[in-house]
């Protein structure tokens, strides 16, 4: 399954690693880190999240990367 992002949460995406790189390195570490594994999570099972979204012409789902990232299954 390939995730793809809504600009505008590309954007909210890179204005959180960069808020965390002015802390942390180890932090901005983290948070891709634990970004990577909720867009491995929602490509091993998409269906065990709420879909915030349904393209039906494409068979596509635009899922909440909030909830995801909060661990809601």
């Amino acid at each position: 399954m390939r995730v793809r992002f809504h600009p505008a949460a590309a954007a909210e995406i890179e204005r959180a690693q960069a808020w965390y790189e002015e802390r942390s390195v180890f932090a901005a570490a983290g948070f891709l880190q634990e970004l990577t594994r909720a867009i491995q999570r929602i490509r091993l099972a998409p269906e065990r999240y709420p879909a915030a979204e349904q393209h039906a012409a494409n068979r596509s789902r635009t899922v909440s990367l909030h909830s995801v990232l909060r661990g809601a299954t």
